[in-house]
């Protein structure tokens, strides 16, 4: 066996028919022994893994975010290697591998530019900067039974920690409970799913903006813990049962920093859980197409029922003068799009409206969006397509924070008072598809409060690339 290195390739060593193989990655080196054994005219390829860590010169932040990623490969790939079936055949080990573990992830690079956190001294105003790298992990175990794991670094949500990683998602989904469980027929294809998710409405439009809507900053744009029974039927119906630990309610910056000059509450995902009532969310909805003309819809609705817990209501006295201290929480959504494709051009609308309470504090958020894309021929280099499409997408998006949630003392500072006024959002984005994984936007986005206006406008020039 191979000395502990800096390199990737791994070393292999054979006794017979079984194998050792060394995996040196940064400061870790994953060590796996592999062997084959007959069992009821199938071939089972088990693995057992030892990790031995050993942390090689400074233990920066760096170095330990490197070691999380890797960390999470290496138990991917330990996890897939348990469940990797082979029925005859000698494909070996990677095959089983190739076949049950997937990886994929996205790197978007950014130059950033805001007006407010200029003014405000928020540290990072303008700046090129790593907007997030993510890293999706999924081990499908058995048929209709996966792991999916989406890790995140993203120092400009972390308080600028370029060393700091989040699990954005970690969950098990078990399909078709009906077929596998009962042995009957499941026009739905239910599903099981535990974990740490996130909400359906975030992935219900296509995400053309870099910058969310108001309504999906307050109510859907963090990830929860619980489990969620599903289901989704051909003709396009699908529903969604959820029983979690819900949000805590936070303060986040209406653009696309975690602070900044237009400061908003929103359902900050929880660290555990401060809420011993839980939540409970309903979604519904429908998707289709039809033929011709070829036209898309879709629509869905949603319904959350949960409790404030102490630290929310704490959260609220501290910012809103008018709370009662009552402990009612409820979210109702609207959420519906519409878009016709031509061969040339495709266009469309996104259009969502949500009501909520907060003990006596109620919200109304709506937003709208209308886009468009043209359809290039492209041009071919090394015999890749560059260049097939562009397009222009426009959001308006307003909240009203009304009855229980009333203005600050005139003696707080703007951001304390923005916090809970009323406030339209504008987000104008143009786009470019340079390849099928990779896509460069200019995107400007500027929210303006009814009372206190703090003139915040931020200018974004993404590169997106997915892998």
């Amino acid at each position: 066996m191979g000395s502990r290195g800096s390199g990737s390739i791994p070393n292999v060593t054979w006794r017979g028919r079984t194998a050792s193989i060394a995996l040196p990655i940064g400061g870790w080196e994953q060590v796996f022994f592999c062997a084959e054994c007959r069992w009821l005219q199938e071939y089972f390829i088990g693995m057992r893994g030892v990790l031995r860590a050993g942390l090689l010169g400074n233990h920066s932040r760096e170095k330990q975010m490197k070691q999380v990623f890797c960390s999470a490969v290496a138990a991917a790939m330990f996890a897939s290697s348990l469940f990797a079936f082979q029925k005859g055949g000698s494909g070996g080990l990677m095959s089983d591998l190739n076949e049950n573990l997937k990886i994929g992830g996205q790197l978007d690079f950014q130059f950033h530019d805001a007006q407010a956190e200029r003014r405000l001294g928020v540290n990072g105003a303008t700046q090129f900067r790593i907007r997030r790298f993510r890293l999706n992990v999924g081990v499908e175990m058995i048929e209709d039974f996966f792991f999916r794991s989406t890790l995140t670094m993203d120092p400009v949500v972390r308080d600028q920690d370029e060393g700091s990683v989040d699990i954005d998602e970690a969950y098990f989904r078990f399909g078709n409970l009906g077929r596998n469980l009962f042995n009957m027929e499941d026009p739905s294809h239910t599903y099981l799913k535990v974990g740490n998710f996130y909400r359906w409405e975030r992935g219900f439009f296509d995400r053309r903006h870099e910058i969310y809507s108001l309504a999906g900053t307050a109510f859907y744009r963090d990830e929860i813990t619980g489990l969620q029974l599903g289901g989704d039927f051909e003709e396009g119906f699908f529903y969604r049962f959820t029983f979690s630990n819900g949000s805590a309610l936070a303060t986040r910056d209406s653009g696309d920093n975690l602070t900044g000059g237009s400061p908003f509450i929103h359902d900050n995902e929880q660290r555990g859980d401060a809420n011993n009532s839980k939540e409970v969310s309903i979604g519904l909805g429908m998707r289709g197409r039809i033929e011709a003309p070829d036209l898309g819809y879709k629509i869905g609705l949603a319904a959350r029922f949960g409790r404030l817990s102490a630290a929310d209501k704490s959260y609220l006295s501290s910012n809103v003068s008018a709370f009662n201290g009552t402990g009612k929480q409820r979210r109702f959504g609207i959420l519906a799009g519409l878009d016709y494709d031509d061969p040339s051009f495709a266009l469309g609308l996104d259009a969502e409206l949500w009501f909520s309470d907060d003990g006596n504090g109620q919200r109304d958020i709506f937003s709208v969006g209308p886009w468009v894309k043209l359809k290039l021929d492209g041009v071919y280099y090394q015999q890749r397509k560059f260049f097939t499409g562009v397009g222009l997408a426009y959001r308006a998006s307003y909240a009203h924070l009304k009855d229980g949630f009333a203005n600050a003392a005139s003696s707080a500072s703007a951001a304390a008072r923005a916090l809970v006024d009323d406030r339209l959002q504008h987000t104008l984005t143009l786009w470019t598809d340079i390849t099928q994984n990779v896509n460069m936007s200019i995107e400007v986005n500027t929210v303006e409060e009814s009372q206190f206006d703090v003139a915040n406008t931020e200018w974004l020039v993404q590169w997106s690339v997915r892998f």
